[in-house]
C-alpha cells in the first residue's frame, strides 16, 4: 500500500498553534429566571431548575429581576407570589405582566395561593405557561423543570444533546 507524503507544514504548525480538544469548548445552559422574596424558596426552585438542566439566575425583588430580564434571554422564568402571603404585591403582578408581554416564547410560571381562584384566573388571563399553587416539594420541582426543558428544547429546535449557543 503506498503512502501519501506532504512537504508542506501545517497550518497549525506554522502559527505556533495549539488544537483545542472540542469537549473542551464551555457550552451554556439554557436560562431561567427565579423571583421569590424567601431563600429557602429561591432555593428549591433553582435546585430543581439547576437539577433539570438550567441555568438559574435567582433574585430576590422585582427590580432585580428585571434587569437581569432585560439583560439575558431567558426560556423559563418561576415567580414566586405565595412568600408574600394574602394578595400578591402590585409590583409582583407587574412583573408578571411585563415578562408575559415582553417575551412571548417565555414559559413563566407563577407559584401562587392554594384555594386562590381569582389568582389562578388573573394568572390564566396572562397566558402562563404554568400556575403552580401551594409548591412546597423540590422534587416535583425538578420534575416540572425537566417538562420545561424539553418544551424550550423544541420551541427553539434543539435535539436533547445540544446546548444553547
Amino acid at each position: 500500500m503506498s503512502e501519501l507524503k506532504s512537504n508542506t507544514v501545517s497550518l497549525l504548525t506554522k502559527f505556533n498553534v495549539t488544537p483545542v480538544h472540542p469537549t473542551a469548548v464551555p457550552v451554556a445552559l439554557p436560562q431561567c429566571l427565579i423571583v421569590s422574596p424567601s431563600q429557602s424558596r429561591r432555593a428549591m426552585l433553582a435546585s430543581g431548575a439547576n437539577d433539570a438542566g438550567w441555568d438559574a439566575v435567582v433574585c430576590d425583588d422585582k427590580h432585580g429581576a428585571l434587569s437581569e430580564f432585560h439583560r439575558t434571554r431567558f426560556e423559563l422564568a418561576m415567580i414566586d407570589v405565595e412568600a408574600y402571603g394574602e394578595g400578591i404585591p402590585d409590583g409582583y403582578r407587574d412583573l408578571c405582566e411585563q415578562l408575559s408581554q415582553e417575551s412571548r416564547d417565555l414559559l413563566l410560571a407563577v407559584c401562587g395561593h392554594e384555594g386562590d381562584p381569582m389568582e389562578e384566573i388573573w394568572a390564566r388571563q396572562l397566558g402562563v405557561w404554568l400556575y403552580l399553587p401551594g409548591v412546597t416539594d423540590g422534587d416535583d420541582m425538578m420534575s416540572l423543570c425537566s417538562e420545561a426543558r424539553k418544551i424550550a428544547d423544541e420551541l427553539h429546535g434543539r435535539t436533547a444533546q445540544q446546548e444553547v449557543s
